[in-house]
């Protein structure tokens, strides 16, 4: 069975991805402000950033479950997740944001051929 007969394969990149695009907006926050300030100015939208990678972590897991190999498709999102996130907080500036976009933009988008997780 094909990866086109099992899933939309615009679906399986799509939950790390959005996650790589969305990271900066939090971690330019939490450096402008300091991570004390922010939780106490924004604590509605410190839970919700809080929750959103959960959500897309489990999202990108059961994605993986349909791809041809789900292990290193998890692997994979795991990491595009968790390299993101140290990016956009070692780095937390405009032109981060916009390098992460189009990197982002780029996994989403560039053709894969099956079997191949990145």
């Amino acid at each position: 069975m094909t990866l086109e007969e099992k899933t939309n394969k615009w679906s399986l990149r799509f939950f790390e991805t959005l996650w790589a695009i969305q990271v900066i907006f939090p971690a330019t926050d939490i450096a402008d402000l300091g991570l004390e300030r922010y939780l106490a100015e924004y604590r509605a939208s410190a839970i919700g950033y809080g929750i959103f990678p959960v959500a897309y972590f489990l999202g990108a897991m059961a994605n993986a479950r349909l791809a041809p190999n789900p292990k290193v498709r998890r692997l994979t999102a795991a990491a595009v997740m968790v390299v993101a996130t140290a990016l956009a907080f070692l780095f937390p500036s405009s032109w981060m944001f916009a390098v992460l976009v189009v990197f982002a933009l780029l996994y989403y988008l560039v053709p894969r051929k099956e079997g191949v997780s990145i």
